[in-house]
Parts: structure tokens; sequence; C-alpha cells
């Protein structure tokens, strides 16, 4: 069984934390309460598999404002958005802004428990993508300038007797590099490499 998710509860109502609460241990996860968006940004672990169960209405900035802000950061985290008054252009907005769904509050503890599964379905799969995000940044910045070099060569197709010419080095030191380059990013060979990369980085538009 995979490890469930950690949910966020986002709410400055502390009765209102403790019933999602209640309803979230029902369904076997564990949760930590905020009152506001500076708390929970200050705490917040990209590397975590875990949800955010959202109100809109918080006394340092909206839910609104916290999911632009998140879409910023490029964090990837699954989300129920909840709403004393629901409006059409509230519920609009929070979908453009990356939430998976929106509920009235308080929500009915069925309609809760068919959301919070979607939110648990994505929660690890996305956890599993930031991570790897994640790892590809650092992998990318731990890489001296030379390494640069060589990797953008080596994506270009170039061979390590092209490498070493281009760049005025020995084959030896070309294949250190080469070397150095592919222990970074965990891979064994030029074409993995590629590959990794053109995933994480998708299509060039």
């Amino acid at each position: 069984m995979p490890t469930p998710p950690l949910v966020h509860v986002l709410d400055d109502d502390p009765a209102v934390c403790k019933s999602l609460g209640s309803l979230i241990e029902r369904l076997g996860c564990p949760w930590r309460e905020h009152s506001c968006c500076e708390q929970f940004l200050a705490g917040y672990d990209p590397r975590q598999s875990a949800c955010l169960v959202l109100d809109i209405m918080l006394p340092d900035m909206s839910g609104l404002e916290l999911l632009g802000e998140l879409g910023r950061r490029g964090a990837l985290l699954p989300t129920l958005v909840l709403s004393a008054d629901p409006t059409i252009e509230r519920v609009v907005t929070a979908m453009q802004r990356g939430a998976i769904s929106f509920l009235a509050k308080p929500p009915a503890p069925a309609q809760f428990f068919d959301q919070f599964n979607l939110l648990r379905e994505r929660a690890s799969v996305m956890a599993q993508q930031r991570c790897r995000e994640i790892e590809l940044r650092e992998a990318e910045q731990s890489l001296t300038p030379r390494e640069r070099e060589v990797l953008g060569l080596l994506l270009d197709g170039r061979s390590v007797k092209q490498i070493a010419h281009q760049l005025t080095l020995s084959p030896r030191t070309a294949h250190i590099h080469r070397a150095n380059v592919l222990r970074k990013f965990r891979v064994e060979t030029v074409v993995e490499l590629h590959r990794l990369l053109v995933n994480a980085r998708g299509p060039a538009g």
C-alpha cells in the first residue's frame, strides 16, 4: 500500500479545520492545520506527497491568490477549494489556477469523500513528478561550465571525439566530462540522458 499523502487543511476557523480533519482521518490520511497562507507556505515541502483543502477566504491572501502563488512556484499540489459563496466566477478562476475540485462550504461528508479520493489519487503521482523535477534541476545546477558545454554537445549528437576537438580537450578529458554529466543525471547512456531531458522539458513550442 502506498503511503497516504499529508493533507494540508487551510482555514482560519479552528472548528472547521477540526471538522475537516476528522473526515480526513476517517480516510486514513494524516493532516496538518494552517490558519493562514503564510504559515502554510513556510512549512510546505514540495518533495512530499501531499494535497490541499483550501478555504477561499483567508486573512492574509485569498485562496485564489494562493493558487496563483503556487502556480508561479511550479508547485503541483492537488487542491480542493471550499467556499461559503461558490460563485461561477470563483469556481472558474480556481479551476484555471489548478484546483481539482470546488465544493460549497460546509461540504456534505459523502461529497467530500468523493472529491478527496481524487486528490489522494493524484498526490502520489504529482509528488513523484515533483521529486524528479527537483532532482533534474539540482543536477543541472551542479554542472560546471565545461560540463554544461559538454551536455549541450552530447544532446546535439556529438561524439566524444568531436567534443574533444570542438572544445580543444584531450579525448581522455572529454570522456571524464561526459562521465560526470551522466553520473550527475543518474543515467548510463546519452540516449537515456536525452530521453530524460526531453520528457522533463516537454516538446519544443
